[in-house]
């Protein structure tokens, strides 16, 4: 009998790390449903139970996400939605203090991750995945599938932090006149000695 396949709900405020993290998850055959950052998750998931649909089995959710508390909703998951995993990350820190990551897991989160930087992004995928499919009760992390995804991930257009964004912000180079010829030159004032100019 073939494994159910893993679900994760997806709500990101980055759309570079939302795109990360669906093609990394989707590398290891885990259905990814994106949501928007304005969504209330607490409503969706009751609203989802009631309809006698499957719950997803892992939520990630960006900490910048505006409107929500994830702290309250690790905790609303851990009461009444304990099937439900939460992974918390933050799109805007590049690292997370071990208080932070602490308080976290003691909120109900299964861990608090940064955000995927583009000079390390292999690195940061495999410690996310590994985390996420430690989670999810899922067999060892299938790298070879990472490695597959990262040319087309690194592609992507100004990245936040990287060099490509900031040539995408530097100002458009504005057209000057030519300078203009120089002046001519004040003739030189002539000398007089004993009234006579030499």
């Amino acid at each position: 009998m073939a494994a159910t396949p893993k679900t994760a709900l997806l709500v990101q405020v980055d759309s570079f790390q939302a795109k990360v993290w669906s093609a990394a998850l989707a590398s290891q055959s885990i259905t990814v449903i994106q949501e928007a950052t304005n969504v209330d998750l607490g409503v969706m998931l009751e609203q989802m139970g009631a309809a006698g649909l499957t719950l997803p089995d892992l939520v990630i959710v960006d900490m910048a996400s505006e409107g929500m508390n994830p702290f309250a909703f690790c905790r609303f998951c851990r009461n009444q939605y304990p099937n439900v995993k939460v992974l918390l990350t933050n799109s805007t820190q590049t690292q997370i203090t071990e208080s932070e990551q602490r308080w976290a897991i003691s909120q109900g989160a299964q861990d608090l991750l940064p955000a995927f930087q583009t000079s390390s992004l292999l690195t940061d995928l495999i410690t996310a995945l590994g985390q996420t499919t430690q989670v999810l009760g899922l067999p060892i992390l299938d790298q070879q599938a990472l490695i597959q995804i990262l040319p087309k991930l690194l592609e992507t257009p100004a990245v936040p932090g990287s060099e490509a964004e900031a040539v995408a912000e530097a100002p458009a180079p504005t057209v000057s006149q030519p300078p203009a010829p120089p002046a001519p030159e004040a003739p030189k004032p002539q000398r007089f000695y004993r009234g006579r100019p030499y």
